[in-house]
């Protein structure tokens, strides 16, 4: 399954530069071969591993649940799903607004007020510290069990996917029999979707053998 598409500007820049219509097309398209090549491997590789991290995620999630729940020492707490930075965010507007509530008992009993603030301060600290704490705990706990090493191998493979359909789209075809061959391969492969625009499809499609654009109508 395509997670990332080409972005229309390098597709664009790429097209660009394929020889027009009518231009000879003897020689034999070594080059576009071995681009489309290697970019269907890494196209199979970053596959393997989505499929790989999604059997990671599901074996993780059932040996160990939907996560763990973050204590806030004011009362109550977050569930880990909402992740380390909305935990922190949100512990935070927890603290600030008992803060404020001491206005008030500021000008009734000023001492107090301060005693309270400084025990909101301390206790602030010692959560933000328990937050760093579990999440790490579950940092490592991933990584023991294999799920962070999956998610780096997808965003590798992720990126060398994209590397090699960029390079693929952005290379200066040398013929008009290279310019169809990447055309079609670019269809065929998901590179774009119909979605990325009826103008691409059509500029596509007229590279291709018997294609003049008149599907992209309708």
């Amino acid at each position: 399954m395509k997670t990332q598409q080409i972005s229309r500007r390098a597709l664009a820049a790429g097209l660009a530069m394929a020889p027009v219509a009518g231009l000879a097309g003897a020689a034999t398209p070594a080059k576009i071969y071995e681009m489309i090549d290697a970019h269907r491997r890494a196209n199979r590789a970053f596959e393997r591993a989505i499929d790989d991290l999604q059997r990671f995620e599901d074996a993780y999630e059932e040996a160990n649940g939907d996560g763990f729940q973050v204590p806030c020492l004011l009362g109550g707490g977050m569930g880990s799903s909402n992740g380390y930075e909305e935990c922190k965010r949100h512990f935070k507007s927890a603290y600030e607004n008992q803060r404020r509530n001491m206005r008030c008992l500021s000008n009734i009993a000023p001492e107090l007020a301060e005693q309270a603030l400084a025990a909101f301060d301390s206790k602030e600290i010692e959560n933000m510290a328990l937050i760093d704490e579990l999440f790490a705990e579950e940092a490592a706990r991933r990584e023991k069990f294999g799920l962070a090493e999956a998610k780096r191998r997808r965003e590798e493979t992720g990126e060398a996917e994209r590397v090699a359909a960029l390079a693929l789209c952005s290379y200066q075809c040398q013929t008009l029999e290279e310019a169809r061959i990447r055309a079609e391969y670019i269809m065929q492969a998901s590179i774009i979707h119909e979605d990325e625009g009826e103008y691409f499809s059509a500029l596509l499609r007229s590279f291709m053998p018997g294609g003049d654009g008149d599907r992209a109508e309708g």
